[in-house]
């Protein structure tokens, strides 16, 4: 069963896109990490995910129920 999951999920700080067109799925029992490189996205990505920042476009969807938490 799905958790979480993105769809074209973009995302611009002034000119500089810092997601562009991500997709991805989280299933029950999977384990993520998530590298990179400073100001790559990581804790954007995080931050639509949890829905404490909007997306310039694309779709994020949270099983109802589910929550989505960061440090």
């Amino acid at each position: 069963m799905i958790l979480c999951a993105t769809h074209q999920l973009y995302k611009t700080f002034g000119s500089k896109p810092v997601l562009n067109k991500v997709n991805f799925e989280i299933h029950e029992l999977d384990r993520i990490g998530l590298v990179g490189r400073n100001g790559s996205g990581k804790s954007t990505l995080f931050r639509l995910l949890a829905g404490s920042e909007p997306a310039d476009g694309g779709e994020v969807h949270v099983r109802k129920g589910a929550r989505v938490g960061y440090l």
